[in-house]
């Protein structure tokens, strides 16, 4: 009878072991799911709050050039009635992208061309400087002039060219629409890195372009503003194109 009481007694205790076990284990399991749901909250709000940055700091890096472009485009377009031609020896027009230059260092290059192929431009890569081309039936000369950081002139050569906007990608994609356009990724020719333009079409009374405003934004400055914008410490941000292509990191 002892024997049995003692057995009754062992299970008792088994089966209150196991009840234990049991409670134990859903609850390591509630935390267990409770705690990955309160990661995935906080990673999805972490991955929400980065992206709203990111789209309005590369909405900013848009939108600076595509308005100014815009402005000069408009300027420009109420010479355009009597003057279709690119007045390459205006010295203001020379000034005005020098200093938009200036003031905007995320900025590579900032130009206009006609649809004579002649071209005026302030850059800042591969070097400092302006550059002035005039065209001809017969022949194109360019003139460089070096800058240094205060944008003083340093030293000025002249050379011919085989250099003619009207064959480049940004050029080419600009429609008459009075709105400033992107072009997709290519490599600029001044500096062979890769980057965006940003246009406006300035056109005659017969809406046919006579002469493009451009902006031009390397690939590294939009790599450099998503640098500036820290998720986590072990984090990197990415910006994909519609068809998957890395355009900057």
């Amino acid at each position: 009878m002892l024997r049995k009481k003692q057995r009754f007694h062992t299970r008792i205790i088994k089966l209150f072991l196991l009840l234990i076990a049991i409670m134990v284990g859903l609850q390591i399991v509630t935390l267990y799911f409770g705690a990955s749901a309160i990661v995935t909250r906080l990673s999805n709000n972490l991955s929400d709050q980065v992206t709203e940055r990111v789209i309005q700091r590369f909405e900013t890096l848009r939108k600076i050039p595509a308005g100014q472009v815009r402005v000069i485009g408009r300027f420009l377009q109420g010479d355009s009635e009597s003057q279709s031609r690119l007045d390459t020896s205006n010295q203001r027009v020379l000034d005005l992208l020098k200093l938009e230059l200036q003031e905007n260092p995320y900025l590579s290059s900032f130009y206009l061309a006609d649809v004579d192929g002649n071209f005026i431009q302030a850059m800042r890569s591969p070097r400092l400087a302006t550059r002035v081309i005039q065209r001809d039936a017969a022949t194109a000369t360019e003139q460089w002039v070096d800058l240094d950081a205060n944008f003083k002139v340093i030293s000025t050569e002249n050379k011919p060219t085989d250099y003619d906007p009207r064959t480049r990608p940004w050029y080419l994609s600009t429609t008459p629409d009075k709105v400033s356009q992107f072009s997709n990724p290519y490599l600029f020719a001044s500096s062979q890195l890769p980057g965006i333009t940003v246009t406006y079409p300035v056109s005659n009374a017969q809406g046919e372009i006579i002469q493009i405003v451009a902006a031009d934004i390397t690939l590294g400055s939009v790599s450099a503003m998503l640098r500036e914008i820290e998720a986590t410490p072990n984090s990197r941000i990415y910006l994909i194109t519609h068809n998957g292509s890395v355009l900057a990191s």
